[in-house]
């Protein structure tokens, strides 16, 4: 375009892509949605996008320089669209997103979305990858200059990873000690690989499984993780594909189990199947999803929500969900799940309402044992875990389920008895029934399939509260000091690590963590309910058990080897 004011002429170029016919072909057998690798052709991928509702779909990526044209439309079989792309180099990091066209889009949603793979594992972000260190994850590839939103990162011939151990046993569900671990606050690093240097911690501890919080790709660069937006995608934030797979490759060697905590419940904005049937009444590029959105309720149907709420009763959530398993099972050698926020599982209840969140519903009943069927069917000795909170009437439906089977299944329940614990711990003799940190404190459960546990991530530290609430009735042992609040850990491993059953350990109560779980960054302490409002609960934490040595200070040391009993 050439613009003349007298003397001075003005040159501005842009592009136009017009629809073009489309072309309705069959997607080749075998093909599933994502990125296809061709095993016989190293320099060609195909990509199938599910997409009802939606009337072209193009591929922009460094292959087209992001300017696709009519040759990068893709071709249309029914809700799926596909191309195949030619003429790759094996071993080049592509990028790539989805440019969702809706002719006749509703109100206050767009006509054009950009976004990244739903089946994604490996995404760019702009303005995040920028902070993430090169040593967690070395040659990250770049964003793609001038582009927006995320990106998918496509390679041909990657060399699959030499696993060393391809034949492991799990621990028997029942003899099963599960670490709690939040990766960011493990170790100063914050990586898979500080995980890898601190084996011998978790095998001189004696446990046999690891119990991840959610390592998929989140929002942002330091979360629990809980924030998911592409569930089949690693965060960067901790490390490479094949970093992790070496920490579950080392875990195995070391009679470890590795169980991923999945929010399959939920997702967050960034999330392709939320963007790409959503409203956007401002314009914006991010919304909720819209009544249309065929993987999510428009409000959500249960009183716990966060993020956006999956509709579990839907084909195509349920097709997702079982993919996402898939994955992590198959390329991951992943033992195990804890699924969160089960009682997110149904259709049948309201936002507002919790009673019937929190009542018995018969669509959750079967929408999970469905679940957990699958990942059965993928792997027999899988361990599935649901975290729901629950009543036993609804929980012995899936603690019950299927575990007369050889080899026995059974979905293993999270059994929270954190409070009291705590009273024991902190020396009151009340409101310390303890029964339920076991199965036959649960009525009609026929096998060991509650994972008792004293702390979560969830919960407020027994020792905070050991040293702030403790009975300090007699002066020659006052709970509210240090010395003695640590001499009262060892007891609570005692009476909860030897009860018949799984048992999980929150990372650090072996040591006597004594900081509150709304300790913030800075070393204070911010509780939603404080006068200034704010919540540090999810806020990174200080590294004291390394930085000071905890396994060097008597009282600490004497709760980790009594816990290694």
């Amino acid at each position: 375009l050439l613009i003349t004011q007298g003397e001075v002429t003005f040159s501005r170029k842009f592009s136009v892509l017009v629809n073009p016919a489309l072309v309705t072909e069959a997607v080749p057998a075998g093909l599933m949605d994502g990125i296809n690798y061709d095993s016989a052709n190293n320099q060609k991928a195909t990509l199938v996008l599910t997409a009802p509702g939606k009337d072209y779909v193009y591929v922009a990526g460094t292959f087209n320089e992001y300017t696709p044209t009519s040759a990068y439309a893709m071709k249309k079989d029914g809700e799926r669209f596909w191309i195949e792309l030619n003429g790759l180099t094996p071993g080049v990091d592509y990028s790539y997103q989805y440019w969702v066209v809706d002719m006749t889009p509703t109100t206050n949603s767009p006509a054009l979305v950009k976004t990244a793979d739903p089946y994604s594992t490996l995404v760019l972000v702009p303005g995040e990858d920028e902070w993430i260190p090169a040593g967690n994850f070395p040659n990250l590839p770049s964003y793609p200059l001038g582009q927006n939103r995320e990106v998918t990162v496509l390679k041909t011939g990657q060399a699959p990873y030499n696993w060393q151990v391809t034949d492991f046993v799990k621990p028997a569900k029942d003899k099963l000690v599960v670490y709690e671990a939040l990766v960011r606050d493990f170790d100063s690093n914050r990586s898979f690989q500080d995980l890898i240097d601190k084996m011998d911690y978790f095998k001189n501890l004696h446990i046999n499984a690891i119990e991840l919080m959610p390592v998929m790709e989140f929002e942002g660069t330091e979360s629990w993780g809980y924030n998911t937006t592409f569930h089949m995608a690693l965060d960067k934030a901790y490390g490479n594909a094949d970093k992790f797979r070496e920490f579950i490759d080392i875990c195995h060697q070391n009679g470890i189990a590795v169980i991923l905590d999945v929010a399959l419940n939920h997702a967050f904005g960034r999330n392709p199947m939320i963007r790409m049937w959503m409203k956007d009444a401002d314009g914006d590029g991010w919304g909720d999803p819209a009544a249309d959105n065929p993987y999510f309720n428009e409000v959500a149907r249960h009183t716990y929500s966060v993020g956006s709420d999956f509709n579990h009763a839907s084909a195509y959530t349920k097709a997702y969900t079982k993919r996402v398993v898939k994955h992590w099972i198959e390329e991951f050698h992943i033992d195990g799940f804890r699924w969160d926020l089960t009682k997110g599982f149904t259709q049948a209840c309201t936002a507002s309402n919790e009673g019937c969140t929190n009542q018995y519903q018969q669509d959750r009943v079967d929408i999970l044992k469905d679940y957990a069927s699958y990942s059965w069917d993928l792997d027999p000795t899988h361990y599935v875990i649901f975290e729901h909170l629950g009543t036993d009437n609804e929980e012995k439906e899936w603690a019950n389920f299927r575990i007369n089977e050889t080899p026995s299944k059974g979905v293993m329940l999270w059994g929270k008895v954190t409070d009291p614990y705590n009273q024991l711990s902190m020396g009151y003799n009340s409101n310390n029934e303890i029964s339920d940190v076991g199965h036959k404190g649960h009525v009609g459960f026929t096998g060991k399939r509650v994972v008792g546990y004293a702390e979560s991530h969830d919960e407020e530290r027994l020792m905070y509260k050991n040293i702030q609430f403790g009975n300090s009735a007699n002066p020659a042992h006052n709970v509210k000091t240090l010395d003695v609040a640590l001499s009262r850990m060892s007891a609570v491993g005692a009476i909860s690590l030897l009860v018949p059953g799984p048992k999980m350990i929150w990372h650090f109560g072996e040591l006597g963590w004594d900081d509150s779980i709304f300790t913030c960054f800075n070393g204070t302490v911010n509780t939603p309910n404080d006068a200034i409002s704010g919540d540090c609960k999810l806020d990174k934490k200080q590294q004291p058990q390394w930085s000071e040595n905890w396994l060097e200070v008597a009282g600490r040391a004497a709760i980790y080897n009594n816990w290694t009993r």
